[in-house]
């Protein structure tokens, strides 16, 4: 029987194992690039100052209104919640979806009054006609959020900052839209009254 002839690779790893792991060190690096690019610092609420992520614009106060009390900071802290979940849903749509639907995916976080005025409104035909011939689908995230004042007790004017991912007929993008709400503080916790974009 014949000697087996040794190769150069033998004892090293073998280079399809090597290759395997240099892509998901790559990929696990990209991963944690990204997650850096989209984190914004925020400093304590006791500054009242603000600030913005690279990827979006905080609001700027008012004219007129002064910086953020401690009390002011509660309030957005304790509306955070709500006013995030009413501006992700608000923001996200289907073509197909019916108008009731969105109305209805808004109620555990609006007002009777708000929920009303949704109700009531039919000026957006030619918008929904419009999403619904490009079978448009929108996801929204909210990338930013700043008190904009506090015009009473248990009244709060805010501003947020969302990314639409849109995906149509014509291909996918993001846009950034800022849209302010007005919350009133209920029996049932932070609620959406009013909606400006």
């Amino acid at each position: 029987m014949a000697p087996k002839r040794r190769s150069r690779l033998d004892g090293h790893p073998d280079l399809t194992s090597l290759l395997v792991v240099g892509v998901l060190v790559t990929v696990t690096v990209l991963i944690v690039v990204g997650a850096i690019r989209n984190w914004s610092y925020r400093p304590p609420a006791a500054s009242g100052s603000q600030t913005s992520s690279s990827s979006s614009r905080a609001a700027s106060p008012a004219p007129g209104a002064s910086a953020a009390t401690s009390d002011d900071q509660q309030a957005l802290e304790a509306a955070r919640g709500v006013t995030t979940a009413f501006l992700e849903t608000y923001s996200s749509y289907r073509w197909d979806d019916p108008p009731q639907q969105a109305q209805q995916r808004l109620r555990p976080y609006d007002t009777d009054r708000f929920d009303a005025a949704m109700g009531r409104s039919s000026g957006a035909s030619a918008l929904l006609a419009e999403r619904a011939k490009r079978h448009e689908v929108s996801v929204g995230h909210l990338m930013d959020l700043a008190l904009v004042s506090r015009p009473s007790e248990g009244t709060l004017s805010v501003n947020g900052t969302v990314r639409q991912d849109l995906t149509s007929d014509q291909g996918t993008s993001s846009q950034l839209k800022s849209v302010q709400v007005t919350l009133i503080d209920t029996s049932t916790g932070w609620r959406v009254d009013d909606v400006t974009e």
